[in-house]
This record gives C-alpha cells, structure tokens and sequence, in this order.
C-alpha cells in the first residue's frame, strides 16, 4: 500500500468515524441497523430505518459531516 493510499484509507476511516457520532446522536437504535461505507469521502448508507423522517434525516446530516463529498443513500424504509 503506497502512503498516499494508506493516508486516504484513514482519512475515511476518520469519515466513517464521524458519520457513525453523527447517526448515532441522532437515533442510535436506527443507526446500529446501518451500514457505513466510506471511500475517498463518499459515504453510501445501507440498510433499513423505520421512518422515511429518519433516512431523511440521516442522509441529509451526513452531507454537512466534515469529510463527507457525496452521500449515496441505499437505505430502505420498514413496509
């Protein structure tokens, strides 16, 4: 692994890091249900929240988390 790569895989795993501080401030038994995905700052959410209120709220917070370029939302509302 050259240095650039290993100080870009920590950069998102700082990302990572604030992304989860953040879901789970937020709701933290949703946020055990979602996975975090963190490369070169795009975070992709995945999973399933029981609220369209709560995917809202965490895909729109994780654009204001410092790091995060682009927030990929692949999480799915409970029927």
């Amino acid at each position: 692994m050259s240095n650039s790569a290993l100080i870009l895989s920590v950069h998102d795993l700082a990302v990572e890091q604030r992304v989860l501080h953040y879901l789970l401030s937020k709701n933290s038994s949703a946020a055990r249900r979602v996975e975090i995905d963190v490369a070169e700052g795009e975070v992709t959410l995945r999973g399933q929240v029981k609220s369209f209120y709560t995917r809202q709220v965490f895909v729109q917070g994780c654009r204001r988390v410092p790091g995060v370029t682009m927030v990929v939302d692949e999480l799915r509302v409970e029927a």
